[in-house]
């Protein structure tokens, strides 16, 4: 093999390796604090997360996830430390806005939305670039009372899409990046020849 193609190769290996550790690390967690917090579909979101405009509030966000991710998971997960979200306007008059973010000792990081689920945006490695959707970012979510998402039944942690099949995941994550987690998932935990994205 070519010199490109064997760092595609470890490169398809790598992400692969770390999201499905990732997928396990948090279906531990759950599985532990449910001995402590109950079933999952009994655990709390709060639904407060929206600014008078409508739009997404940064800070009451930010709490609310921080919230969660401390009552219920904090204790079972291994990590480095975790810089809280928020919303602030600049003095050149434009607003930054950053989510919670999870970063592990491994170099990778989560940053946590809430949202009608709690939402993970799973980096493989870390701040370093690129910081895109399908192809060093990938997203999962925690949706105690929702089963849209969940590629089993019985599952608690799902990568972000409703496709229940890899011809539908496949289509979803060519549509949009933000589904691409789903689709690695199907193909259990491998990256495929036709992955939409060149990795």
């Amino acid at each position: 093999m070519t010199l490109p193609a064997l760092t595609t190769k470890y490169r398809k290996q790598e992400i692969s390796a770390r999201l499905k550790k990732f997928y396990t690390i948090m279906n531990q967690a759950i599985a532990m604090s449910e001995i402590e917090n109950g079933d999952i579909q009994y655990w709390q979101i709060e639904r407060t997360f929206k600014a008078p405009d409508g739009s997404y509030d940064y800070n009451v966000g930010s709490q609310n996830s921080l919230n969660f991710f401390n009552r219920y998971l904090a204790k079972y997960i291994k990590y480095h430390h975790i810089s809280q979200g928020y919303s602030k306007e600049n003095e050149d008059g434009t607003t930054s806005n950053e989510f919670n973010k999870i970063y592990f000792f491994d170099g990778s990081s989560a940053q946590l939305k809430q949202g009608t689920c709690q939402d993970f945006i799973f980096d493989i490695n870390g701040d370093k670039k690129p910081n895109e959707r399908g192809y060093d970012q990938f997203y999962f979510l925690i949706c105690p009372s929702g089963s849209s998402h969940k590629l089993y039944k019985n599952e608690k942690f799902s990568a972000y899409s409703s496709a229940k099949n890899r011809e539908d995941a496949l289509t979803k994550c060519k549509l949009d990046a933000s589904y691409c987690g789903k689709l690695i998932q199907i193909d259990g935990w491998e990256i495929k020849n036709d992955y939409p994205y060149k990795i």
